[in-house]
């Protein structure tokens, strides 16, 4: 008995002073997590502050130049611009010191200025581009090579550059991939992006004749090793190296300038161009050469009526200039200036782990685990870029997210019954009204007279009476988007049911819908152009008119708005219309 109660006291000895001891290594890591957070915020505001400058600043170094040697994290940092206020691709702290020193005897761009470091080699590069380049961003691929164009991974970097190059630009963390991604997937919309470039030099480094900068030494020399917790480790290195830093470095850029015009036009649009053999590219190129007074006049290189065309069709679009003097307007004036204010154009970068090792001797020789701290980062950075991927709203719970392959975001595979980008909208239902007469084609099958249900419907469609007219009526509830004609909002006498909140001839109809009168103006419709396009709030479904005791009716669903009746996710709307003497009773199931 003694022996057992002697076992257990050395037991609960060791159990408490093991317990103590994780508990002081945790707060040890919290502590260094903390203070390291702090010292890394300010030093990264310091940095920012000094990245755009200009030979008008106090400063005499060549603009932008601290760049070579920063950090970089292909994951959220940005290597493009696409919305209006990006002025530069975005970098981490810097993972070396710079010591600035004159450039070489023969590099007149930078004369009486300094570069960073005896180990930065300097040269002029000037020179643009022969030609305006035309990127037509309609899918994710496209994006993707859009986005990559001006990175490079170094050949012998120690990093997977297949899977660091399929996370690049994350949806979750970039600005500029949310921004284009939701473009092209939720709006529907074809980004015709225009650009131009000016070289102003190049910069290389020489990393083995360099020091590591005070910040990224700091960061490692702090870092919990080996007696922590994994998750407090992995916590650390995501949040103190990776976000600040990144798990690369600048080793390659080129300085100069871009001049672009992005350009925006809803799919819908885009067929109905191809169909009037309008070549989008070349109109782009037009309009950019129109904007910087550079290239071929508009009027002797093609139809005027084309031009117009393409104008009409463009939903929005903005001229920009990253690098130089935003101010110039013409490309010859705005070209000469980038000197003054280069910014990185293009640029290469490899691994941080060869920096990480006791043979370098560029950590203090009281960090003995430096090599056991580049495992444990490695370990993380395999964990770091198996990152989820993103749904729109998380597929509304009506399906599963499946990854595209492309910055980290999915494709909603819906349930039955739900449709759309993010599965938020029921399939189109039984008694949804497509076309009207011979005004409203309802495209969606074989060309029967060009499918105006006067003549016929295409297939799961009926042809059905309705307001002195004649429609289209869905036979059968599908997974599938309304066709090109589906009906959605309608105006007649005063009555009016909202398109996507917008009220048809009282307002534009919205993106991928137009407007359209029947019986010379008796009533106004808002209808699909593009059965790529949401079947919005509004869509109609079923029918009812009376007048004088005369029903006529048709079901959506098996649901009679005739009769006060429409399926879940539909809401009644109806009016009285007309003199008291003729009054007409409608009545429509509208979606949700």
């Amino acid at each position: 008995m003694k022996l057992i109660i002697l076992i257990q006291l050395i037991g609960g000895i060791c159990y408490v002073l093991g317990g103590s001891s994780d508990v002081e290594n945790r707060e040890n890591a919290t502590e260094a997590y903390n203070r390291v957070g702090e010292y890394l915020t300010r030093e990264l505001q310091k940095y920012n502050s000094s990245m755009k400058l200009t030979r008008k600043a106090k400063s005499d170094q060549i603009p932008n130049s601290n760049i070579i040697g920063a950090g970089y994290n292909p994951v959220i940092h940005n290597p493009i611009c696409f919305t209006r206020d990006c002025q530069m691709a975005s970098f981490g702290l810097p993972i070396f010191e710079f010591d600035y020193v004159r450039p070489e005897y023969g590099a007149a761009c930078a004369k009486g200025l300094l570069k960073p470091h005896r180990a930065v080699t300097f040269r002029c590069k000037p020179g643009f581009d022969d030609d305006t380049h035309v990127d037509i961003i309609d899918k994710l691929d496209s994006l993707k090579k859009t986005t990559l164009v001006g990175l490079e991974i170094s050949a012998g970097a120690n990093i997977p550059v297949p899977q660091v190059k399929s996370v690049a630009a994350t949806y979750k963390s970039s600005i500029q991939t949310q921004f284009m991604v939701n473009n092209i997937l939720e709006k529907h919309v074809e980004v015709v992006a225009t650009t131009r470039k000016v070289s102003y030099a190049e910069l290389s480094m020489y990393q083995e004749l360099m020091n590591l900068s005070p910040e990224f030494i700091f960061a490692i020399n702090n870092m919990p090793c080996c007696d922590s917790s994994d998750e407090m480790v992995y916590k650390y290195i995501v949040d103190r190296i990776f976000k600040y830093f990144g798990f690369t470095y600048v080793e390659h850029l080129i300085l100069g300038g871009i001049a672009s015009e992005n350009i925006f036009i809803h799919r819908s649009n885009v067929t109905k161009l191809t169909e009037d053999k309008v070549n989008i590219a070349r109109e782009a190129k037009i309009s950019f050469g129109e904007i910087f007074n550079v290239g071929t006049n508009a009027t002797f290189s093609h139809e005027v009526e084309e031009k117009k065309k393409f104008d009409q069709s463009v939903e929005d679009r903005y001229r920009k200039v990253i690098g130089g003097n935003a101010g110039q307007k013409s490309w010859d004036d705005w070209s000469k200036s980038v000197d003054h204010n280069p910014v990185v154009i293009k640029f290469s970068v490899t691994d941080i782990f060869r920096l990480l090792n006791t043979e370098s001797n560029r950590f203090p020789k009281s960090d003995s685990r430096i090599d056991q701290k580049r495992q444990l980062i490695q370990k993380a950075l395999d964990k770091y870029l198996n990152i989820s991927f993103y749904c729109p709203r998380n597929c509304g719970g009506h399906g599963k997210c499946v990854d595209t392959g492309y910055f980290q975001v999915g494709e909603c595979k819906c349930d039955n019954g739900w449709t759309g980008a993010d599965c938020s909208s029921m399939t189109g239902l039984s008694g949804t009204l497509c076309g009207i007469n011979n005004k409203i084609e309802c495209n969606g099958g074989p060309v029967i007279k060009g499918n105006y249900p006067q003549h016929g419907c295409a297939p799961g469609y009926v042809k059905q009476d309705y307001h002195w007219s004649v429609t289209c009526r869905k036979q059968v509830n599908t997974n599938s988007l309304g066709f090109a004609g589906t009906l959605c909002g309608i105006y007649v006498k005063g009555f009016s049911i909202k398109c996507g909140g917008k009220k048809p001839w009282l307002e534009k109809c919205p993106n991928g819908y137009k407007l359209s009168d029947m019986d010379g103006g008796s009533a106004y419709y808002c209808y699909k152009t593009d059965a790529t396009s949401e079947d919005l709030p509004g869509t109609l479904c079923g029918y009812g008119r009376t007048y004088h005791n005369v029903q006529e009716e048709f079901d959506c669903d098996g649901h009679y708005p005739s009769r006060n009746d429409c399926p879940p996710n539909y809401h009644l709307d109806h009016a009285d219309v007309g003199q008291p003497s003729y009054t007409y009773t409608y009545r429509y199931c509208v979606k949700n």
